[in-house]
C-alpha cells in the first residue's frame, strides 16, 4: 500500500487514523515524532482543529505522549513489524488501542480506537471477581500479607488467622479461633480506640498495644477494613510489630540527646540557620552570649546575633556565598551588644543533603574578646618598648638564641657606629662586637 492509498485510508476510516514520520537530530538519532496528516476522527478525539495538529511533533502536541514511543516506532520501521498496545492518555482522559504499521521512508500509520468503555466494563468484572474470590476463600486474604499477622473476626469473634499473627501472639491456631480478639490480645487502655475504628470503618492505620499470651505488651500498627464473606460483614485486619521500630527510635532518641548535651556542653556558641536565614536551633552557649535568641518563634540571625536596624541580612553576610559555593567560612567580626564590645571567630559550614544541595548551616561562634584585649596589650607594650628604644641614646640589640642574628637594633646604632639599622641587622654577632670584647 503506498503513501496515497493510506491518505485515502485517513478519510475513510471508522477510527483514528495519523500519517507520521520520524525526525532525525544532527547526528542522525531519533528525537521525535511528526504528525503529517490525520483524519476527522482524530480531530474529534484530540479537541484541537486540524490545522494545530498537522506538522508539528507529538511531544509538542500532547504533553504526556511517551517519549520512548520514539525509540519503538523506529524499531518497528527497521524491523518491518507492526505493533498494537494499550494504553491510558491524560490529554483525551481516555483508554486508547493503538496500532503501528510501518510504511517507508520513516514514515508510519498509527490507527487509535477508545476502548474507555470496554475497559471500564473489564475493571468492573474484575472487581466482581475479586470480591466473588474473597467471599468463596478467605484464605487468600491471608496469603496476601504473610509476613505480617492478619485475622479476620465478626464483631471481634476470629474466624481465621495467619501463622505469623499466632506466632506474634503466642496462640495456636485452634486456641484463637472462635476466641474474642478484643478482649483476649487488646490492651484494655487502647479497647475505645479500636471499637472506635471498628463501628467508623476507618481504614486508616493506627497504633495500638497488644497482650500476648505470655503477658508481654508490645506495640502494633494496624490497618483494617470492612468486607463482605460469605453474605456476612466481617472486619480484616493487618498487624505489624512496631517493637523493632520503636527500639529503634528509642535508640535514635538517645543518640539526639547525647549529642544535644555534647553540643550545649561546647565551649562556643553554635546555631542551625536555613536558606533563609531562620534559626533552627542553638546550643546553651549561644543563648548565653546572645540572650535575646529564642527559637520557639521564628527569629532571623541578623535580627539577634547582630543589631541590624534595617532589619535585612547583615551587608557582609556570606550566607549565599556559602550556599553557591558549598564551601565552609571562617572570620573575625566584632560586635557591640548591649553596650559592650566583644569581638568573635565566626566560622560556618554548609550542611549538604542528598542531592547535593545545602539545606542550612552550623555556625560556631567563639568569643575572642580576651584574646584580642591581650593581643591589643602587646602591641600597645611592644609601642612603648619601641619609643623607648628610639629615644634613648643607648643602643639596644635583641638576639635571637637559636639563629644568633639580630632581630632588633635600636636607630641610636648610628650615632654610635655610624651605621644603619639595616646594616647592623645584616651583621653577625661577632662582626658587631670589637676584639677586645
Amino acid at each position: 500500500m503506498n503513501e496515497l492509498d493510506y491518505h485515502r485510508l485517513l478519510e475513510r476510516a471508522p477510527i483514528s487514523c495519523l500519517f507520521c514520520k520520524i525526525e532525525f537530530d544532527d547526528h542522525q538519532y531519533p528525537k521525535d515524532i511528526q504528525l503529517i496528516d490525520c483524519n476527522s476522527e482524530f480531530v474529534k478525539l484530540s479537541g484541537l482543529s486540524k490545522d494545530s495538529l498537522v506538522n508539528h511533533s507529538l511531544q509538542c502536541l500532547f504533553s504526556d505522549f511517551p517519549v520512548e514511543w520514539i525509540s519503538m516506532c523506529y524499531e518497528l520501521l527497521l524491523l518491518k513489524k507492526e505493533k498494537t498496545v494499550k494504553t491510558f492518555f491524560k490529554s483525551f482522559k481516555k483508554w486508547l488501542k493503538i496500532k503501528i504499521l510501518p510504511l517507508q521512508d520513516m514514515q508510519f500509520v498509527i490507527f487509535i480506537n477508545d476502548i474507555t468503555t470496554n475497559v471500564h466494563l473489564y475493571e468492573q468484572q474484575k472487581d466482581i471477581k475479586k470480591d466473588l474470590a474473597e467471599s468463596q476463600n478467605r484464605y487468600r486474604v491471608l496469603s496476601d500479607a504473610a509476613v505480617e499477622g492478619i485475622v479476620i473476626h465478626k464483631n471481634g469473634i476470629v474466624i481465621d488467622l495467619n501463622s505469623a499473627l499466632c506466632k506474634l501472639m503466642g496462640y495456636t491456631r485452634n486456641e484463637a479461633l472462635g476466641k474474642n480478639i478484643l478482649t483476649m490480645a487488646v490492651h484494655p487502655d487502647d479497647l475505645p480506640n479500636v471499637i472506635n475504628h471498628l463501628i467508623l470503618n476507618n481504614t486508616e492505620p493506627y497504633e495500638i498495644r497488644i497482650i500476648k499470651k505470655d503477658g508481654t505488651i508490645i506495640p502494633v500498627e494496624l490497618y483494617a477494613y470492612n468486607k463482605y464473606l460469605d453474605n456476612e460483614l466481617a472486619r480484616i485486619v493487618s498487624i505489624r510489630d512496631l517493637s523493632e521500630r520503636k527500639n529503634s527510635q528509642n535508640i535514635i532518641q538517645e543518640i539526639d540527646r547525647k549529642f544535644q548535651t555534647l553540643v550545649d556542653n561546647l565551649p562556643v556558641g553554635v546555631a542551625m540557620i536555613d536558606r533563609n536565614y531562620n534559626i533552627l536551633a542553638i546550643n546553651r552557649k549561644m543563648s548565653t552570649m546572645f540572650p535575646a535568641c529564642n527559637i520557639s518563634v521564628s527569629q532571623k540571625c541578623y535580627d539577634n546575633f547582630v543589631t541590624n536596624p534595617n532589619g535585612f541580612p547583615c551587608f557582609e553576610c556570606f550566607l549565599e556565598n556559602i550556599i553557591k559555593s558549598k564551601m565552609p567560612v571562617s572570620f573575625e567580626r566584632y560586635l557591640l551588644i548591649n553596650g559592650k564590645n566583644y569581638y568573635y571567630q565566626i566560622t560556618t559550614a554548609p550542611v549538604i543533603n542528598a542531592n547535593n544541595q545545602v539545606d542550612y548551616v552550623i555556625e560556631m561562634i567563639e568569643d575572642i574578646t580576651h584574646r584580642k584585649e591581650m593581643e591589643l596589650a602587646i602591641r600597645e607594650s611592644e609601642e612603648k618598648f619601641r619609643l623607648l628604644t628610639e629615644f634613648s641614646s643607648d643602643v639596644t640589640w635583641i638576639l635571637n638564641l637559636k639563629t644568633m642574628r639580630f632581630t632588633y637594633v635600636s636607630p641610636s646604632i648610628m650615632q654610635l657606629r655610624g651605621i644603619s639599622v639595616e646594616e647592623a641587622l645584616e651583621e653577625s654577632l661577632e662582626d658587631s662586637m670589637t676584639a677586645e670584647s
